[in-house]
């Protein structure tokens, strides 16, 4: 009786989590997109801000949000593709779950806790290193391009760095860009770097997860590389074209310059997803703010790109989560 009671009560517990995750994130998006007074403004003047003919661009701009997560979606499958077989849509799922789980720790480093959740109970553990990996490629790629748009950006904006001979000025990029090349050596041969792990005395329980490293061969995380890249210039495009929406005047090349420097700062400064837009438009603002006065277009392209990238693929994820089947019959549909 009392086995029977407890599996019976197994689903429902598990329905009201899903639950209480949906609810909490529809409240958290709610609380951060009409709650507060700024960016309601910009929500309610935006007919104003734009002319007739950017409705189309601000439409490209959504659909290149499914590129955007879709670049990650193949990410996701290539390395939970190793623990069991799995489909292109079950990744978007288990992707935009991420997105939802990932409201609920600072800089949404819980993503992994909704990717896994559409892998069998026994992959899971080994899922939260692989979704680790794929993270790690998109943070090195971020890394690369805002080491190297950061040394035009000292040169250009403190005395400094402008008053440096060629010579010292080249060995700066050279150094600037010697550590994420380090860093994407060591990452795509992980296989095999870190077996020397095995032989000093690491605790049983750590080799095995060494010993998983292996399985990710350098052809595959070369290919998380390239992947993340062009995720990298989904984002970079989608940003572009908003502060040309937003009639902001930033051209290409200072784009180029200034948005890598402010995305490896947006990575790296602690937020929740309830300041998340304040952070992120602050740091926009910040930087871009050197070359545009319009600030309020600035801000508006942060708030849109925001709603577009995050808050619409979380409410999403959090109806995936909610319909998602923990029966093991259930997990490839």
């Amino acid at each position: 009786m009392t086995k029977k009671k407890e599996l019976k009560l197994h689903p429902v517990f598990g329905f009201l989590l899903k639950l209480a995750i949906a609810v909490a994130s529809f409240y958290f998006i709610y609380l951060e997109l009409f709650e507060k007074r700024d960016i309601e403004t910009v929500f309610s003047n935006i007919s104003q801000m734009i002319s007739g003919t950017d409705w189309f661009l601000l439409v490209l701009t959504f659909l290149m949000v499914f590129d955007n997560w879709g670049m990650e979606a193949i990410k996701w499958r290539g390395v939970a593709g190793i623990l069991e077989p799995t489909s292109l849509l079950r990744s978007y799922k288990a992707v935009f779950s991420g997105v939802t789980i990932g409201m609920f720790a600072p800089n949404r480093i819980g993503e992994f806790g909704g990717k896994v959740l559409w892998l069998k109970p026994e992959n899971r553990a080994k899922g939260v290193l692989a979704a680790f990996l794929t993270g790690w490629a998109q943070l090195l790629i971020t890394l690369t391009f805002g080491a190297f748009s950061l040394t035009f950006f000292l040169r250009g904006n403190i005395d400094w760095f402008s008053q440096l001979p060629t010579v010292s000025y080249s060995i700066l990029c050279i150094l600037a860009l010697a550590i994420p090349a380090l860093l994407i050596y060591i990452y795509v041969n992980i296989s095999t770097k870190w077996q020397f792990l095995t032989k000093i005395g690491l605790p049983k329980r750590f080799i095995k997860w060494v010993n998983f490293l292996s399985v990710f061969h350098p052809a595959l995380l070369a290919s998380l590389l390239l992947v993340s890249l062009f995720r990298y210039f989904i984002f970079f495009l989608q940003y572009f074209i908003l502060l040309y929406v937003f009639d902001t005047g930033i051209s290409f090349g200072q784009l180029m310059v200034l948005l890598p420097v402010a995305y490896v700062a947006m990575s790296f400064v602690p937020s929740i997803f309830i300041a998340e837009v304040g952070v992120r438009s602050s740091l926009a603002i910040a930087f871009l703010g050197l070359v545009s006065s319009n600030t309020e277009g600035i801000f508006a392209a942060s708030v849109v790109i925001w709603a577009m990238n995050i808050a619409v693929p979380a409410a999403t994820g959090a109806f995936f989560i909610l319909s998602h089947k923990t029966r093991k019959n259930k997990l490839h549909d």
